[in-house]
């Protein structure tokens, strides 16, 4: 007989009228009161148990329920007596073939706490055939010293500054041998297929430009950081399905609106095509600016749900939040300015000039100086690069191809929105499984 356990190493923690699954490594993952209910009720129970407990305190649909404990077992908070196979077998293919030299670009900027994961990571790739490139952005720990240590097979290259991540991939690439890039995020780990699998769907799919891998997080590795990423005309630019715990309800996606560059793979070709990474977004919206040139030339943006890496959060800016909301606010502005139609710039600059306005607004009347004067450094910053941008629109719209519109790509933004409540905690409740995960399960 089936039977559930809880996992014991979580607690259950109430903040405010808002319950979470508390894990030891301090993530969470928001719940409901059923969610907590099904947990305690978990002790080595069949599903029929498991239901008259519930049903005695709360009128759960069996079908729900189902749900629900499928659901928690996935996200490891209760624990099946058999395991199913999440992913179904399938037939070996045919990475080993391939035996291209592929080069990898990682920024590194004070990793000394993840960088080792990382590069350990990529020793132990079953594609053998690869170069590692290294860019130090004027470190201040010991990453330098660890990987000139124990990594003599990486070559370094630094700069006396911080150069920021846009710049430090462009002269990255020139130092490189290969057909194939990956660029990477330090704070990252490999599956041991990851570049096999990337290599496999970059020759299969000859006209996509970038091949993009499925992210997870490190520290709840079923729940999915992103399969790309999109910008929509309200907000910020977001990563696609984050905050989902991953079925593999995504894995027959075709194509997704643009890359994150914290782990993806460019071919040579299509680097060539597009032209480099744009240097003044310095970092953040880079990647889609160069997805979307991309797109608007007539390539494609190319998911590869096998190729599988892990994500720690722990990158560069964690300790730099003021910098990394001057860079978003401002290359969010400028990335509409330069990529889309006048028709879309309209529209997108209308709603972003009103959410900075009543932001900006909001923070002052607060007394919030700092996150005002963040807003003013933002734009002040965008005007001095407008004659460069304004001779950057100019080039972008008449390279695009007249086959590709606007729409075309807009209209590839992911359906299921992102599944993360305030505190960047996934949520697992009934609301989510009703409205979004039903329709996962049997799309």
């Amino acid at each position: 007989m089936l039977t559930y356990t809880k996992n014991k190493k979580i607690k259950i923690k109430e903040t405010s009228k808002k319950i979470y699954f508390a894990f030891k490594n301090n993530k969470r993952i928001r719940t409901d009161k059923l969610g907590a209910m099904i947990w305690q009720s978990c002790n080595n129970s069949s599903l029929n148990r498991v239901k008259s407990r519930i049903g005695k305190k709360l009128n759960c649909p069996e079908d729900l329920l189902k749900y629900y404990m499928y659901l928690l077992d996935i996200a490891g908070v209760i624990n099946k007596s058999q395991k199913a196979n999440k992913n179904p077998p399938q037939n070996k293919q045919e990475n080993s073939f391939y035996d291209d030299l592929v080069s990898l670009i990682i920024i590194n900027f004070n990793g000394e706490k993840f960088i080792v994961d990382c590069l350990n990571s990529i020793r132990k790739q079953t594609h053998k055939n690869k170069e590692v490139v290294l860019w130090d952005n004027n470190s201040t720990d010991n990453s330098l010293k660890i990987i000139n240590k124990s990594y003599p097979d990486v070559k370094v290259l630094a700069s006396k500054k911080n150069i920021l991540f846009a710049k430090a991939v462009n002269l990255s690439f020139k130092k490189c041998s290969g057909d194939y890039f990956i660029i990477l995020n330090p704070d990252t780990v490999l599956d041991k297929d990851f570049i096999s699998e990337l290599l496999r769907k970059a020759k299969q799919k000859k006209e996509a430009a970038a091949i993009v891998p499925k992210m997870l997080f490190f520290s709840l590795p079923t729940c999915i950081n992103s399969i790309g990423n999109y910008v929509p005309p309200h907000g910020w630019g977001s990563d696609n399905f984050i905050g989902h715990f991953d079925f593999g309800q995504f894995d027959n996606l075709k194509e997704v609106p643009s890359a994150c560059f914290g782990a993806v793979m460019l071919k040579r070709e299509s680097l060539e095509d597009v032209g480099p990474i744009d240097n003044h977004y310095g970092a953040y919206y880079e990647d889609t600016d160069w997805s979307y040139r991309a797109r608007l030339k007539g390539w494609k943006i190319t998911p590869a749900p096998r190729a599988i890496i892990y994500h720690k959060f722990e990158g560069s800016f964690k300790d730099f939040p003021e910098l990394k909301s001057k860079l978003v606010i401002r290359n969010r502005l400028r990335f509409a300015i330069k990529i889309f139609s006048f028709y879309y710039v309209r529209g997108f600059l209308k709603n972003y000039f009103k959410e900075d306005m009543r932001n900006s607004l909001h923070s002052l009347l607060n007394f919030k100086l700092r996150v005002f004067l963040i807003y003013l450094w933002s734009y002040f910053s965008l005007f001095t690069q407008l004659p460069e941008l304004l001779v950057s629109r100019i080039k972008t719209q008449k390279s695009r191809s007249k086959k590709i519109t606007d729409k075309n790509i807009l209209d590839l933004a992911p359906y299921y929105p992102p599944l993360l409540d305030e505190t960047s905690s996934p949520i697992l409740s009934v609301e989510s499984i009703r409205n979004i995960y039903c329709l996962e399960l049997f799309k």
